[in-house]
């Protein structure tokens, strides 16, 4: 069931989450937090989830059946000043025109910092800091809330310039089948500032909490780590010199402490068998009696906790990327066990007559007596590292464009250089490739046209434009930036080197890999351009 989006059994169909209000907990000792949907008829209805589910919740986003849709309004890319000109305030103070509040006061009287970052004023929502940062798994979220601290999670050990991370026995291990979730737990875990930040969000819990005849609440906040010079890809809305941020996408440069040259990760699942040669036959088995087949659905359902007895199954939610500003690299250690390989003899016995029961899985805190699975959210994904031949896509499209024009199209494929941010200029181990290609109108007019290598789903626009002549390093100089803003074009610097551009979008399932491109349909949008 790994690699499965979720469905959220609370949350009416095709819904957006509109507004966050109070965490409170429940008459059963969970605590739960306060969301607002809107449906696509626009009933607003009132769900509690519980603050598990927070990894996979950010304003804006569309819940339906196995789908969470990213809403990609306007795209936004900052570079974070001093945290000391960050100032806190309410709600209620963002100007309507980017994000009305809803109508209820704790809704109003939730946190947002307004950061002035240049000319413009980004609005960022406290708890959509914390869920990038610390609220990436249901495991995370609910130390967050229950615990001082993260001794329950590890226990670490030291020799000379090594460090151990033992993981305790709970933890979800399919987290670690990918890099980038063995990274972040090395970060969260060797890093005091972080750590300090993280256990923040359990002690504001229980100093700032209200009291009042019928529930105990409390508005999220915690204590950030210095964040100065980090950049920041968002999606949101934006009016005026003012950006509300709805959703971060990534954090590039985050701040990270390499004390130790060696990071070894180890969880007491972590087993390898090694398998010797034996002698005996296996005995015979007798015949099995009615075999009853568990039917998992990917069906979040929070209203009961999970079997304690399971192991986390992995429920997929959009990405919501780190990216550090050193790179670290740990280890995972496997325990290998020697074992008998002996041959089976004797039949296995029947499992003909089978029944099936269905059921769902929780996020919360197991118990042995229910019969729904236990299941964590992955948002930390590898890249893909599956070779492809990207630029297949924009040679087809010039062909088109050579058909109708009988045009002159040179072509050149390189690499990106520049390492300013490495988890942009590599997909995974290997050098991002850019596709450049010179298309000659006439003898004097030439448009150059510039594809970066897309493979790991990198959202990015092809660049077109015409260039002074005889400008021989204005590729590279365009590219070096380009790698710099985390793969974000540097518009502003492309305006002043070019005589014109413009940024032509990719067929919508060219990205997604779904259905047929029609190119024909993409090359008369570029050829408008020119």
């Amino acid at each position: 069931m790994d690699h499965v989006n979720p469905t959220f059994l609370p949350i009416r169909k095709n819904s957006a989450l509109i507004a966050f209000g109070d965490c409170f907990m429940d008459d059963k000792g969970t605590w739960r937090i306060t969301c607002f949907f809107k449906s696509s008829n626009d009933i607003i209805a009132t769900v509690t989830p519980a603050v598990e589910v927070l990894p996979a919740l950010a304003l804006r986003r569309v819940y339906s059946i196995g789908k969470i849709t990213v809403e990609k309004d306007d795209l936004g890319y900052f570079q974070m000043p001093s945290m000391s000109s960050w100032e806190k305030v309410r709600m209620e103070n963002v100007p309507s025109e980017i994000y009305k509040a809803h109508y209820l006061d704790e809704c109003k009287r939730q946190w947002i910092y307004k950061i002035q970052v240049g000319s413009r004023c980004i609005w960022l929502p406290v708890l959509e800091l914390g869920r990038i940062l610390f609220l990436k798994t249901a495991e995370n979220t609910r130390y967050a809330f229950y615990e001082t601290n993260l001794l329950g999670m590890a226990s670490l050990d030291f020799e000379d310039d090594q460090a151990f991370i033992r993981l305790a026995r709970h933890y979800p291990r399919r987290l670690l089948n990918t890099k980038l979730h063995q990274e972040y737990v090395a970060w969260l875990l060797l890093n005091q500032d972080v750590t300090n930040s993280f256990c923040s969000m359990f002690e504001m819990r229980n100093s700032h909490t209200l009291f009042s005849a019928d529930r105990r609440s409390w508005t999220f906040d915690f204590i950030p780590l210095e964040l100065e010079g980090i950049t920041m890809s968002v999606y949101g809305k934006e009016s005026e010199g003012n950006f509300f941020v709805n959703e971060i996408v990534s954090l590039g440069k985050v701040p990270t402490n390499p004390r130790y040259r060696k990071v070894i990760i180890e969880h007491p699942d972590d087993i390898k068998y090694r398998y010797k040669p034996g002698d005996g036959l296996l005995p015979d088995k007798k015949p099995k009696s009615q075999f009853r087949e568990v039917v998992v659905d990917p069906n979040v359902d929070d209203s009961e906790p999970p079997s304690a007895d399971t192991k986390q199954r992995l429920l997929y939610i959009p990405r919501g990327k780190l990216f550090f500003s050193t790179h670290m690299e740990p280890e995972r250690h496997f325990t290998e066990v020697d074992i008998d390989e002996r041959k089976k003899g004797g039949k296995k016995g029947a499992r003909d007559n089978k029944s099936s029961e269905q059921v769902n899985t929780g996020v919360t805190e197991g118990d042995t007596k229910s019969k729904n699975r236990k299941v964590d959210f992955q948002m930390l994904k590898d890249p893909n590292l599956v070779p492809t031949d990207f630029f297949k896509h924009i040679r087809s499209l010039l062909q088109c464009i050579q058909k109708i024009k009988q045009w002159e199209i040179q072509e050149t494929v390189g690499e990106l250089k520049n390492e300013a941010d490495r988890f942009f200029s590599k997909i995974g181990a290997v050098r991002r490739r850019y596709f450049c290609s010179k298309i000659h109108l006439r003898a004097d007019n030439v448009v150059t046209l510039i594809e970066i290598d897309l493979s790991d789903k990198h959202g990015l626009s092809t660049l077109v434009m015409r260039l002074p002549p005889h400008d021989v390093d204005t590729v590279d100089e365009i590219l070096d930036a380009l790698v710099e803003q985390a793969g974000r074009w540097n518009k502003e610097l492309i305006d002043q080197l070019a005589d014109m551009a413009v940024y032509i979008s990719h067929p919508k399932n060219l990205l997604e890999s779904k259905g047929k491109i029609d190119y024909d349909q993409w090359a008369h949008r570029l050829l408008r351009e020119l």
